[in-house]
């Protein structure tokens, strides 16, 4: 040991010094690798498998997420088809309907044609025929009035036609104006002009809780000669679908 105040001369080799310091460095280096490699093999030995079974349930994943994605396009693809038939059968239907009640207006009309032609009531001046036929709506309904005079007369029968509908409202009878059934603004006469024959169309509105019994048609010539029928509702619905009674 150096005395107190004495001067102590030594040699300093940087080289050395650097060598020490990347030897630590190494050392240090060395002993965490060790560790991670240690920690790797003793508490997740089977790290590598669980890495390939994360990155295939990955790649699962993504493939279930394109599936599903398709089967979603599939589904819209499918709803929409379905839509679009069931418009089509909407529409189908629709027409049937049309159709069906263009028919049994012609059924009508041609039951008229026939009692005409065969004689019936056409000999004189009077209400030929009066026929309903129902629609999808419960409260309306399709009317068809046939007026006639007698073929051999040869003048022009001119004058107003009116009707009524007896029936049962809230047990109580009750008889409605023509102006009542034909809507909103409907008219109280109907004016004709013919001299064979004419035909009424229209559509009759019932109120709610009124049940009709019977329909009533009165026509009045201008020269003051006039003519009646009455028939029930029923024997008129029948008419319409040409059903003999």
């Amino acid at each position: 040991m150096a005395k107190p105040g004495t001067l102590v001369v030594s040699h300093y080799n940087p080289a050395q010094a650097l060598r020490q310091k990347l030897l630590l460095a190494c050392i240090w280096i060395a002993t965490l690798a060790g560790v991670y490699w240690f920690c790797k093999s003793t508490m997740t030995p089977n790290f590598a498998k669980t890495q390939a079974q994360l990155s295939q349930t990955q790649r699962d994943l993504l493939q279930s997420q394109n599936n599903a994605e398709a089967l979603k396009i599939e589904i819209s693809k499918h709803q929409r088809g379905e839509q679009v038939a069931k418009e089509s059968n909407n529409s189908l239907q629709t027409a049937l309907n049309d159709k069906q009640s263009e028919i049994n207006t012609l059924r009508a009309d041609l039951a008229f044609f026939h009692r005409f032609a065969g004689g019936g009531n056409a000999d004189a001046l009077g209400v030929q025929d009066i026929t309903i036929t129902a629609t999808d709506n419960p409260r309306v309904f399709k009317y068809a009035i046939a007026v006639s005079q007698n073929l051999n007369r040869g003048k022009v029968a001119a004058g107003k036609l009116r009707f009524t509908v007896t029936g049962i409202s809230e047990t109580k009878a009750k008889k409605l104006e023509m102006s009542s059934l034909l809507g909103e603004g409907g008219a109280k006469e109907l004016r004709y002009e013919f001299k064979y024959f004419q035909l009424f169309n229209g559509t009759l509105y019932l109120p709610e809780k009124f049940s009709p019994s019977a329909i009533r048609a009165r026509m009045q010539n201008d020269d003051g000669e006039a003519a009646d029928k009455e028939v029930t509702w029923e024997a008129a619905i029948k008419a319409a679908a040409g059903v003999q009674s």
